[in-house]
């Protein structure tokens, strides 16, 4: 008994030969080997998290890939309004279209036709497709780069086909220098003006016949003025033989009152007198706007 004693006391109280503890202590905390290589802020942090296992550490990092994943899952077939505004919303949507900021893609052409309200209907289609800007930049750079080519392919095509369309009238009507050619064109014009004006004008530029400017890009639009005025004009004095005797510009013949009339009624017959009296440098805001 004496022994014994001696020894236990030797060891310190609580506790056994082996170092093993009694019920009246426990060794000092030792970290495991799963911890053992962590710096002193990561150990800090498996603490107080309660990571004293490979176990719960799979365990915690489980839940936090499955948590990430939820919040990256589109919702059902089923799901409500909110719950996709909800979505939109982690994936980095803005709150409303008008938050959207889109700059301009290089390379376009100065008379591409992009403006605010274009500008405003892309927006709202972007937000409603639940896009973050990065997204919804990217998407309008390339539907923009695409409509600007497909304008300037367009504009390229009218050009090349207002010259076609010329040449195919001077082939019938003569060189442009020409009394014919002024003549025919006159002609046209007046038909154009007599059996629809600015309405039928609106209708063939919509229509591709002519350009917004005027031009012709089907000659056979042209042609077709230009016979229909023949025959609606054809009693004009202006293309028989006493043209001269009844023109008010000639300068033998010369009647303001006359003048004034046909300016304000009938500009495109008041072109033609004027060129039959060889006075267009008196008259040039008549002979800007040809076809």
């Amino acid at each position: 008994m004496t022994d014994t004693a001696h020894l236990e006391s030797a060891h310190g109280a609580g506790n056994s030969i082996d170092g093993t503890p009694t019920e009246t202590g426990a060794p000092p905390s030792e970290p495991s080997g799963l911890l053992e290589g962590l710096s002193d802020d990561n150990r800090r942090v498996a603490d107080a998290k309660g990571w004293d296992s490979a176990d719960k550490i799979v365990e915690s990092y489980r839940n936090l890939e499955s948590k990430i994943g939820d919040s990256l899952r589109p919702p059902g077939d089923d799901a409500s309004p909110e719950e996709w505004q909800a979505f939109y919303g982690r994936l980095g949507r803005p709150d409303t279209a008008t938050d959207y900021e889109f700059a301009m893609p290089d390379g376009l052409t100065e008379d591409f036709p992009y403006d605010a309200e274009s500008a405003g209907r892309f927006a709202e289609w972007a937000h409603e497709a639940g896009l973050s800007p990065r997204q919804a930049q990217g998407l309008h750079d390339r539907f923009v780069q695409d409509m600007s080519g497909r304008f300037s392919a367009s504009q390229q095509e009218d050009v090349s086909a207002i010259d076609e369309a010329h040449a195919t009238l001077v082939e019938a009507w003569g060189e442009s220098t020409t009394e014919g050619y002024r003549r025919n064109v006159d002609l046209a014009n007046r038909a154009l003006r007599e059996l629809g004006g600015e309405a039928l004008a609106g209708s063939l530029i919509s229509r591709g016949a002519i350009s917004t400017e005027g031009a012709i890009i089907d000659p056979a639009i042209g042609l077709m003025l230009q016979k229909a005025g023949e025959r609606l004009f054809s009693e004009d004095k202006v293309f028989g033989a006493n043209a001269a005797a009844s023109n008010p510009f000639a300068r033998d013949a010369e009647n303001i009152t006359e003048q004034g009339r046909l300016l304000r009624n009938d500009p495109e017959l008041a072109r033609t007198f004027i060129r039959g009296a060889n006075r267009e440098h008196d008259f040039p805001r008549l002979f800007g706007n040809e076809f």
